[in-house]
């Protein structure tokens, strides 16, 4: 969705505004020249550089020209997307549009997680990819809210990530995207399609895509002091198994996974495969998702559930 920015704003036009209401009312306090001075500051137009922060394509994209092609393990780019993460809230109410509503997945994800961590509820870390609002379809707004637990929130798409800021959740939120290999990259992301239909692209940039800073998923995690993920819930349009492939799990520790298989081209038994080279165990499809758990990190965890 394209947004235009407004050539005057709100606040600029209100110095004006009590200019005129001061006139109306006979104040005589201002002279000619300050009338004609604050007039002519008011009417000049945002610039360019104002227009792009106030804009939701642009809203908090940090871009690192110069580490295009680092690697995940590079100081500088786990210094960028430290950088990067925007604290979660510690105050407040949620602004939520369905407050009453408790759970949020699409498929049952987080009633499943919940299940999974019944002994083990309070104080988890899940990490989200694909967060949207941060509310519909959210696997982890439950975890959050009722359990507090806290994370990371990744969603690249300017309209989502608009909604999402405003939600107020307990989460990092991050205006990016993982990376299907190990360097930091800046590729174009489509949003010209519905959103199921998003895919990152390396090519021209047209009015239906926008740039979006990439980082590998162990920078990220290298960037919050490396902690041990609960949940994991990733769905990041097709290039899921790449993304795992890119891991290092020797020193990275997942306790529990959804993945999207909708639109896996290499197919789900091929990422149910590798899964399972990793040492974890197939538990069930929920819908488009494949929930598994790491059997080594699988302690304390519900093992009803995994039968």
């Amino acid at each position: 969705m394209k947004y235009l920015v407004m050539k005057y704003s709100l606040r600029t036009l209100l110095p004006l505004f009590v200019v005129i209401f001061l006139l109306l009312l006979g104040i005589p306090i201002l002279t000619k020249s300050v009338i004609v001075e604050v007039i002519e500051d008011t009417l000049k137009p945002v610039t360019e550089h104002e227009a792009m922060r106030s804009s939701p394509e642009t809203e908090d994209l940090f871009f690192h020209p110069d580490l295009l092609g680092k690697n995940m393990r590079d100081e500088a780019v786990i210094q960028a997307a430290r950088e990067a993460l925007i604290a979660p809230a510690r105050e407040g109410p949620y602004y939520l549009d369905n407050p009453r509503q408790k759970f949020y997945s699409q498929h049952g994800q987080d009633k499943h997680v919940k299940e999974i961590f019944r002994d083990m509820q309070k104080g988890g870390f899940f990490f989200e990819v694909g967060a949207l609002t941060g509310e519909s379809l959210s696997n982890t707004l439950y975890l959050e809210r009722e359990l507090g637990w806290t994370g990371v929130l990744m969603e690249p798409t300017p309209v989502s990530y608009h909604v999402l800021k405003s939600k107020n959740r307990r989460a990092h939120i991050m205006r990016a995207c993982l990376v299907p290999d190990t360097s930091y990259r800046e590729p174009v992301f489509d949003i010209g399609r519905e959103a199921w239909g998003n895919t990152l692209v390396d090519a021209e940039k047209t009015s239906k895509s926008v740039r979006v800073p990439c980082y590998p998923f162990y920078s990220i995690l290298a960037a919050l002091g490396n902690p041990v993920v609960d949940y994991m819930s990733l769905d990041v349009e097709g290039v899921e198994l790449k993304v795992l492939k890119s891991i290092p799990w020797d020193d990275v520790k997942i306790r529990v996974i959804t993945i999207e298989i909708f639109l896996l081209p290499e197919g789900p038994e091929a990422l149910r495969v590798f899964m399972e080279e990793k040492g974890f165990k197939f538990i069930k499809q929920l819908d488009q998702d494949y929930l598994f758990i790491n059997k080594q990190l699988s302690r304390g965890l519900n093992i009803k559930v995994m039968k």
